[in-house]
């Protein structure tokens, strides 16, 4: 019988910066490089300390998790590779450090998203992908990577193609949740996993986002189908024009505002950023809304920050393609009820000079936690100067607790081992041996 070594680097007690090796056979597989979001502290982690600072002073931070080989192209000791569940910045926010030439598992519209928002964005690199080896992950296609025996599950979850994984390896069994939850317009995939789960789990590595802190609701989340069926009555109710705060890379938001400003009988509008995502990921999922003939009530809206980066980058295509639905400004003003907008706090120079948007709703469909940024404080100020009303309309990302409870009952592990949580001592309520590890410590499974 063989054994399987189990790190934490980062993410035992808190949430965010997830990173998890497994070491069998003197050979070590990396879980997630993620962006950590609050410091050791518990404030809020600011980004901009990455810029102009090398590996090892990144490393002597506390930021990048002391990995040996991970980053050092000449180093002999070197991961076989990075397993990447899903496209949030606190999953996958560091990938830009790895050598170059790393394998890097993920799914095709993973690597979509991060790249798209590499590029709209302040953060992460537009070459990650072209420097390391992609390699393309499927729902339940099993392969391996040295001693591990790797099967991706396709969750449920805000973000567009994130998986879980059960991970196999001398002789020891452990699934790795990722992040999911069973109220989304993916539900399905959540009931279908724990109707027919894997067996003889010896650990499982849970996230408890919800699990206390920062108006965490306790309670059942409510479904993507309520949110959708409230942001249309909303739409209904209101005479002027619609803006709605969310994600633009919460394809599940997407579609559930798209279903309602659609049966209200309005059009959605969204920038350049928000329909290279939806047209890109239609690409193999085409019934998926985006700017086409076959959705004519997307329109898009050119506005000045991102079509300016667009046309200074040089990559003018990726505004010219969306001409055909491209939705004017006099349109916007003569029609002010019959449309709602995707919309950032970054807008407000687009918005300040729109006549009309007096009487109108701001939809607030993202973790109120943000709502502590200044610059999300100063854009609310901003609309309900002009007449707006505020209403937030949500529901998380992230299992609640029944959900929690059912995929521990559907997997029966040996030992839980919090992780992606606040509140690891509450692990204990879910019934199994909890192992409560702390960051940088070797647990033997």
């Amino acid at each position: 019988m063989g054994f399987l070594i189990l790190t934490i680097h980062r993410g035992s007690h808190e949430i965010g910066g997830s990173c998890v090796v497994l070491e069998s056979g003197g050979q070590r597989l990396v879980i997630d490089l993620g962006l950590p979001l609050v410091e050791r502290d518990g404030s809020p982690f600011d980004a901009g300390q990455l810029q102009g600072r090398s590996v090892a002073e990144l490393q002597e931070a506390g930021i990048l998790p002391g990995i040996a080989g991970l980053y050092d192209e000449d180093g002999l000791d070197q991961p076989l590779g990075v397993l990447l569940s899903h496209a949030h910045l606190d999953h996958h926010g560091l990938i830009d450090y790895l050598r170059p030439g790393t394998p890097l598992w993920c799914g095709t519209a993973t690597r979509e998203l991060i790249e798209v928002g590499a590029f709209y964005s302040h953060h992460g690199r537009t070459d990650t992908f072209d420097r390391l080896r992609h390699e393309v992950i499927e729902d339940r296609k099993v392969f391996s990577i040295g001693p591990f025996e790797v099967t991706p599950f396709l969750m449920d979850h805000s973000a567009f193609d994130s998986y879980a994984f059960l991970i196999e390896a001398g002789g020891k069994r452990v699934f790795y949740s990722g992040d999911f939850r069973a109220h989304g317009r993916k539900s399905r995939l959540f009931a279908d996993f724990v109707a027919k789960p894997p067996q003889e789990i010896d650990v499982l590595l849970m996230e408890g986002t919800t699990l206390g802190g920062n108006d965490r609701a306790p309670g059942p989340a409510r479904s993507e189908v309520a949110i959708q069926n409230e942001i249309k009555e909303a739409c209904q109710a209101t005479s002027g024009p619609v803006l709605v705060m969310q994600s633009s890379q919460n394809i599940d938001r997407l579609v559930s505002v798209y279903k309602a400003v659609r049966d209200s009988g309005r059009a959605l509008v969204v920038d350049i950023y928000t329909a290279e995502i939806m047209a890109n990921l239609a690409k193999g999922n085409p019934r998926l809304p985006h700017p086409a003939r076959s959705f004519p009530l997307v329109r898009v809206f050119f506005t000045k920050k991102t079509t300016g980066k667009v046309f200074t980058e040089g990559q003018n295509e990726r505004a010219y393609r969306f001409v055909p639905f491209k939705i004017t400004r006099d349109e916007l003003e003569g029609a002010p009820g019959k449309y709602a907008m995707i919309v950032r706090a970054s807008m407000r120079c687009d918005l300040e000079p729109l006549k009309g948007l007096e009487g109108g709703l701001v939809i607030y469909s993202q973790y109120r936690g943000y709502l502590q940024q200044p610059s999300l404080r100063d854009f609310i100020a901003f609309t309900e100067a002009r007449g707006m009303t505020f209403k937030p309309i949500h529901t998380s990302g992230h299992a609640d607790r029944s959900t929690l409870n059912r995929m521990v009952k559907a997997l029966s592990p040996r030992h839980l081992v919090p992780i992606h949580t606040f509140a690891p001592d509450v692990y204990s309520e879910f019934g199994v041996p909890v192992l409560c590890c702390t960051d940088g410590q070797k647990v033997l499974i």
